[in-house]
């Protein structure tokens, strides 16, 4: 649960500013490589990859791409010195981005921490009962989140959420429009009331939450 002063700008830019679409690649290959970046990794073949994930049964989850299917496998479920193995090539995968990349990260890094800085500055101005709002709505839409992060049908947990906090499904809707795609940790501020009594969504940029 976010608190009064613990966002900071690393926490906040990590969470909000977009990746290039390579570094969002690159993401991806971290945390479910196919068999294809575990042969790289591992320098042997594909088939071989093959031959290990069926025998030692790997965990997976399939995705679509032109031609077929191909098996994804979660980092964290594989062999340890499959990680280990990933782990190197990745890093020098990230050591080798190029000067224009790390730039733009750079520039939108910036870009997240001047819109921080607007946010905190905003839940900062608010008297206490501003600030008890705001709260009270972030343990609203954490409420949600977590209900639906066991499992829960939407429908259910918007019905389950409204009458324990006793709020319209309407309003409910508004605070977790607020919130939607956002970093946790940045969800007190964007629900901070801009004046108390309503709430408006904050017109920051969405090229600095990604």
């Amino acid at each position: 649960m976010l608190n009064e002063g613990d966002l900071n700008v690393a926490q906040f830019s990590a969470g909000c500013a977009p990746l290039p679409l390579p570094e969002k690649a690159m993401q991806k290959e971290q945390e479910q490589p196919n068999a294809k970046t575990i042969a790289h990794a591992l320098g042997i073949t594909f088939q071989a990859v093959q031959k290990r994930a069926g025998k030692e049964g790997w965990a997976y989850t399939e995705e679509t791409i032109r031609g077929g299917r191909r098996r994804l496998y979660d980092i964290r479920d594989l062999p340890a010195d499959i990680q280990a193995a990933l782990a190197q090539t990745l890093l020098a995968d990230r050591g080798s981005m190029s000067a224009a990349a790390a730039e733009q990260i750079g520039n939108q890094e910036a870009h997240a921490a001047s819109e921080l800085a607007t946010l905190g500055a905003h839940y900062e101005s608010k008297p206490a009962h501003g600030k008890e709002e705001a709260q009270r709505r972030l343990a609203i839409v954490q409420a949600y989140a977590q209900l639906r992060g066991n499992g829960i049908a939407r429908p259910a947990v918007i019905d389950a959420v409204a009458i324990q906090h006793h709020v319209s499904h309407a309003t409910l809707q508004r605070y977790l429009a607020l919130v939607d795609g956002r970093p946790e940790h940045a969800w007190l501020y964007l629900l901070t009331p801009r004046h108390f009594g309503r709430t408006a969504k904050a017109a920051f940029s969405p090229e600095a939450w990604g």
